[in-house]
């Protein structure tokens, strides 16, 4: 898996070699961008860009942000073999200065500095319900604004609605996969 874009491209991101992760594909992770850079046009704002990236895997989401700019993410990873990679990724990329990492269950982590973000990815496992959850403990928590745009990755059998906060403003499908982008409902 390679960096699509900005200053880090072509660096390899490492994967785990089991298949209970799913990182998210070259092909989907340049789709959101371009979708992020020309429709919602972020491009303008990039270097003011606050990722939270949750259930974030690999961290190919958040890395490729911070690759085209972006200020800086928050990484919340609860599996134990998996933010090891994510940990090594941030590492030889030399993006540790611009990162926080942190190996928790986002749905029991409890931290009331963290500043609302501008970006938030969320790509719980497929069919397990977490992205509803996660987008409650988000907003209640205060992790977002407005302003903030939330893109979540699901399956496209995911036939769960999101909560009345949340409305979808654009949403595409790329095989087994869908990809929201959602605003809170104001």
């Amino acid at each position: 898996m390679k960096i699509i874009s900005g200053n880090l491209k072509s660096r390899e991101i490492i994967t785990p070699k089991s298949t209970t992760t799913r990182p998210t594909s070259n092909r989907v992770r340049e789709s959101i961008y371009n979708i992020l850079f020309h429709r919602y046009n972020i491009k303008e704002v990039i270097e003011s860009i606050n990722i939270l990236d949750i259930f974030a895997g690999t961290g190919s989401l958040s890395i490729e942000g911070l690759s085209r700019g972006a200020s800086s993410a928050l990484l919340i990873e609860k599996d134990l073999d998996i933010f090891a990679i994510l940990k090594k990724n941030i590492y030889l990329l030399y993006l540790n200065k611009k990162t926080t990492l942190v190996n928790a269950d986002i749905l029991s982590y409890e931290n009331n500095n963290i500043l609302a973000h501008e970006l938030c990815f969320i790509d719980a496992p497929y069919l397990s319900g977490l992205n509803i959850a996660a987008l409650k403990k988000i907003y209640e928590s205060k992790w977002i604004n407005i302003k903030s745009i939330i893109v979540c990755e699901t399956s496209v059998k995911d036939k769960k609605e999101y909560p009345d906060l949340f409305k979808v403003n654009y949403s595409k499908k790329y095989g087994n996969t869908k990809v929201d982008f959602l605003k809170i409902n104001y």
